[in-house]
């Protein structure tokens, strides 16, 4: 209970005349959808990420009522400890989920609005390459920028994020850490067969591996998990840093502008998709249900507390 940061109150009130009824108070499909419909609208869509509510029964007994015609009241806690999905192990198959999810139909829009982006810009590819090749290449944005999406930086530090993830109990960095972990391994499988397969040649002439910018996948994705799981304080941050890593890879002449835009587009779905894919897990809660029985007036009613972590 002193874990508890936030009490919501849901209270429900059932007139039954018949006594010894049994009053079902959540089910999945009927009583649960209500309740969880309303407390949608009780909680910030952050905080919903860390609600998942199983179905509970319970019973009114006759031998429970107040011969006096005062109300009784019986309050029932249960603590719900529930081991968190997010392991090791159970890294490969998320993993699977999550490729998957890419191509769910919530991605469409996303997908068609960054398609139309990376085909306007590149009528644009050649004028915007031919305006950085006569500048400065090393400025301290694009080192900066450079040095920011090389592997040799980035999988340490989000290794080490998942790693602290797996065995914190703070529950929404633990969803954040492997999400942006899951990202990562994507982002780096999809970028590394796309510049394969396309073999874009870069706009200096350096190799084959233009198309996607594989630094413009890995900020926004990055920039989209902090979104997705701490909000859009810190996600507008990101973004702006994710942009300035995009803007980067034109300066020093190393991507074209279409490039650019793909890698956003791509970085941000799979951001999206993986973060949602934590979206239903079970945190650690406890409920408290308080039976009121009126045996006078032959009504029950039940109202319960939810202490969320």
């Amino acid at each position: 209970m002193a874990r508890t940061a936030r009490t919501m109150h849901y209270y429900t009130f059932h007139m039954i005349r018949k006594s010894g009824l049994i009053l079902i108070i959540v089910c999945i499909f009927t009583g649960g959808a209500a309740f969880a419909s309303e407390l949608f609208h009780s909680v910030s869509d952050q905080e919903l990420r860390e609600i998942s509510l199983q179905s509970k029964l319970l019973a009114v007994n006759n031998d429970s009522l107040n011969v006096s015609g005062d109300p009784v009241q019986t309050p029932i806690t249960i603590q719900e400890n529930q081991a968190s999905p997010l392991t090791l192990g159970a890294f490969p198959k998320m993993l699977g989920k999550n490729f998957l999810g890419l191509f769910n139909k919530q991605n469409a829009v996303p997908f068609l609005a960054g398609l139309a982006v990376t085909g306007a810009s590149r009528g644009l590819d050649e004028e915007v390459a031919e305006h950085f090749a006569n500048r400065n290449q090393h400025t301290l944005l694009s080192n900066s920028g450079n040095e920011f999406g090389k592997p040799f930086v980035l999988a340490p530090a989000i290794g080490t994020l998942f790693i602290a993830g797996l065995s914190s109990s703070n529950s929404k960095f633990k969803a954040f850490s492997y999400s942006l972990a899951q990202g990562y391994v994507l982002d780096y499988g999809i970028s590394a067969g796309l510049k394969s397969v396309v073999g874009r040649e870069r706009p200096n002439g350096a190799n084959s591996l233009s198309f996607p910018s594989g630094h413009a996948m890995d900020s926004f994705m990055i920039a989209t998990v902090i979104d997705q799981h701490y909000g859009h304080k810190p996600g507008f941050i990101a973004y702006g840093v994710a942009a300035a890593v995009a803007a980067s890879r034109l300066e020093r002449n190393v991507h074209w502008l279409s490039d650019v835009a793909a890698g956003a587009t791509f970085g941000y779905i799979i951001g999206r998709t993986v973060s949602r894919g934590v979206d239903g897990i079970q945190l650690s809660r406890h409920v408290t249900f308080a039976p009121e029985v009126n045996p006078f007036n032959k009504e029950y009613a039940m109202g319960f507390t939810i202490h969320l972590p």
